[in-house]
Formats: structure tokens, sequence, C-alpha cells
């Protein structure tokens, strides 16, 4: 690769040519599934009263943006073999990427505060719009990614070529330093509104004051979440802060190679849904089941 030198490693150098490919396979798994639980969503009501679930359709949306635009991106790389592409070429195909990772953070912490606000207001947490709040969370993340990405379009010169397609070499040194100190900051400050989270749930459970079914709802919804943000914790906090040690210590840079990471998240997060949340689960099988068992149907009648 042209942005390889001697003193990268090997295996760096070989993740780096495999990366777009291994992109594109992921994005369109996390596209497919994203996708899935999104038309769940839609065909389910009695799915949308549960906890969190507007919230958690919210970040479907954000992964099944950004596994949508990764494919452009990693497709540059790959017909462009990572080596002189035009600003303008990176800017177009990387877009839904990088605005698809921010809403990813910021529903992720809006799913934190959601979470702390349903265990110490549940009265006011059940008797507010859900559906009105996730449609906030998209319109403020959205709008935060696309004032991100048109506040670099402007004034930069479009044609020029740089020596690799990542988005490192095409933005400018202040927005670099921006997004990667903004990710950290985001990234982290979720995971401590989360250990406010493990705190209270620790002393509900201790609670024989508390009705059985409002520990079990509790519980079904804060189990997803948690397992969410574990996730969150491997495949994007940590990136971010590897990101900001290799700014300081100018060490090994793994360009393409994180988009794994965020299109992973977005990939690993539907098998959450279906996985730990029995509701989900069920609406999966009423879903798809009621078709399958029409095609069976059919089958046997012909």
């Amino acid at each position: 690769m042209a942005d390889a030198n001697s003193s990268t490693p090997e295996v760096i150098v070989f993740l780096t040519h495999i990366a777009p490919y291994t992109l594109i396979v992921i994005s369109i798994i996390s596209l497919v599934g994203n996708g899935t639980i999104l038309l769940v969503v839609a065909k389910n009501a009695s799915l949308r009263q549960k906890d969190c679930l507007y919230l958690i359709a919210a970040l479907a949306v954000a992964d099944f943006l950004t596994a949508a635009g990764t494919i452009p991106y990693a497709l540059n790389i790959a017909i462009n073999d990572n080596i002189n592409c035009t600003v303008g070429s990176i800017f177009w195909s990387v877009a839904g990427n990088v605005s698809g990772v921010r809403m990813n953070q910021i529903c992720t912490l809006f799913l934190a505060i959601d979470r702390i606000y349903a265990l110490f207001q549940p009265f006011a947490y059940y008797a507010k719009n859900h559906l009105k709040i996730a449609q906030f969370v998209i319109f403020i993340s959205f709008l935060w990614s696309a004032s991100e990405m048109a506040s670099n379009i402007f004034g930069a010169d479009l044609s020029e070529a740089k020596t690799s397609c990542t988005t490192t070499v095409a933005f400018p040194n202040g927005f670099r330093i921006y997004r990667i100190f903004s990710s950290v900051v985001l990234n982290i400050g979720t995971q401590l509104l989360y250990v406010v989270v493990f705190w209270k749930l620790r002393s509900l459970k201790a609670d024989s004051k508390l009705p059985q079914d409002s520990k079990d709802r509790l519980q079904q919804a804060n189990t997803t979440v948690s397992i969410l943000f574990l996730t969150s914790m491997i495949f994007m906090v940590l990136p971010s802060i590897w990101s900001v040690y290799s700014f300081f210590v100018q060490t090994v840079k793994l360009g393409p190679i994180f988009g794994i990471f965020a299109c992973l998240n977005g990939a690993i997060n539907v098998f959450i849904y279906g996985w730990k949340h029995k509701d989900f689960k069920a609406a999966i099988k009423t879903t798809f089941g009621r078709k399958t068992n029409q095609i069976r149907t059919e089958q046997e009648h012909n």
C-alpha cells in the first residue's frame, strides 16, 4: 500500500490491505440486520411501548446509516488501492460513515440518560412521549453529524489529490483534533453515566417494596442496554482512546481498520436485540414466523 512504510508492522500492512473488503462484508451484514430490526419495530406496535425501545430503534437507524455509508468508503479505498484519492472523492464516500458513527455515539449517550431517568423517576418516565424523544434524538444527532461534514466541504479544494483514501488525510488538522477528542468525551462520558445506572440497579434489586413485575421490566431493558454499552466500550471507546494515544505518540496509524470496529458494533447490536431482549425475540418470530408458515402452507397445498 502507498501509505505503508518500512516502520509499519507487516500485520498492519496486511490488515490495511484487506480492511476495505472486510468492511464491505460486515457493512452488508449490519445493513440487513439493522434494516430487519427497523422493519420489526415498524410492524409491531406493542413492541414500541416497551422500555427504551424507541431509542434502541434510533440506535438501529444510526447503525443502518453507518453501514450504508461505509460501503462507498470501502469501495473507494479498494478501487483506488488506497492511493491518490481526491479530497472530493474521500468526502463523498466517507460522509455516511462519519455521520453514522457520530449518530451512534449520540444515540448511545441518550440511551444512558434514558436509563438513568427511568430508574430515578419511573413515574415521570412512563408519562413521557418516547416516540417524540427518539425523533428528537435522531434529528439532533443527524443535524450534528451533517454540520460536521458540511463545515469541512466549504472552502476545501475537492480536486486536491491525497496520498491515500482514508479520512485522516482528507480532513484538516483542526477538525481531526476536534473529532478525536469529542469522540473520547462522548464515549467515556456515556460509560461514566452507566456506572450510575449499575449503582441504581443494585439498590433497586435490594428494594423489597418494588413490585416484582416492575423489577422484571427494568431488568429486561437494562440487561439489553448493559450489553449494548459493553460492545460500545469495546468497539467505540477503546478505538477512540487509541486515536488520542496515537495522536500524541505518533505511533502506527490503523487507517481503515478503525472503520471495522464501528461496523462490527452495529452488526453485533442486531444480535443483542434478538438474543437478549425477549420482546424483540418474540416480535421477530411473529413478523417472520407468519411468512414462514404461509410459505409452508402454500407448499403443502401445491
